[in-house]
C-alpha cells in the first residue's frame, strides 16, 4: 500500500452500536493479484473471490463516527459463501488492522493487529450464505486511543495452511461494537 489515499472511506451507524458494511464494489483489491476478483454467488450477490495462495488482498478503511466508544473493542463480522464440495477443510482468513490517529498513516508490514480465524467447510456452510463474527480478527480497545480517527483493514487467505480447494467468496464485512 503506497499511501493513505489508497483506501476507500466508509461511514458509521448511529446509536449504541456503530457499524459499517463494506460491499464488494467498495473493496480495494490488490491490483497485482489476478486471483482475487469480483464474482457473484447464486447469480445474485456481488462478491470478492479469494484464492488460497496468500497473495490476494482486500483493503478497506472506515472513519470513526461521532460518539464512537474508544473503550470498547471493534469487532468484525463477515458474510461469505464457500462454493465447491470439500468438507472438513480449512479456510484461514487473516485480518490485519491499523489504528490510525490524526497524524498517522498505516505502514504496510506493521499492523497493530495481525490475527487469523479458521472457517471449517461442512454441509452447513457450503453453497450457502453464512455470517461469521471473527473471534481473533478484531481491534482490542487497548489499541484505541482518544485521538484514533480511523481503522484500516487488510484481509487475505493464508496460502500456507489454508486447505479448502473450492472458492471462498466474501460478500460483506460489518464493523461494530457491543
Amino acid at each position: 500500500m503506497s499511501n493513505y489515499s489508497d483506501f476507500v472511506s466508509g461511514g458509521g451507524g448511529a446509536g449504541g452500536i456503530n457499524e459499517i458494511e463494506i460491499k464488494p464494489d467498495e473493496f480495494i483489491m490488490d491490483e497485482n493479484d489476478t486471483d482475487v476478483d469480483a464474482g457473484t454467488i447464486f447469480d445474485i450477490f456481488d462478491t470478492a473471490n479469494f484464492s488460497p495462495d496468500g497473495t490476494g488482498a482486500i483493503w478497506f478503511n472506515f472513519n470513526m463516527p461521532d460518539g464512537f466508544d474508544n473503550t470498547k473493542d471493534v469487532l468484525f463480522e463477515i458474510n461469505y459463501a464457500l462454493n465447491g464440495v470439500d468438507d472438513s477443510k480449512s479456510v484461514i482468513v487473516n485480518t490485519e488492522a491499523w489504528v490510525v490517529d490524526e497524524t498517522d498513516a498505516p505502514t504496510e508490514g506493521s499492523p497493530d493487529v495481525d490475527q487469523s480465524d479458521t472457517i471449517t467447510s461442512s454441509t452447513t456452510n457450503t453453497a450457502k450464505m453464512t455470517t461469521l463474527s471473527l473471534t481473533n480478527g478484531k481491534v482490542a480497545n487497548a489499541l484505541i486511543g482518544s485521538t484514533t480517527k480511523r481503522f484500516s483493514i487488510k484481509m487475505t487467505r493464508d496460502g500456507l495452511i489454508d486447505t479448502y480447494s473450492g472458492t471462498f467468496q466474501l460478500m460483506s464485512v460489518r464493523i461494530y461494537q457491543v
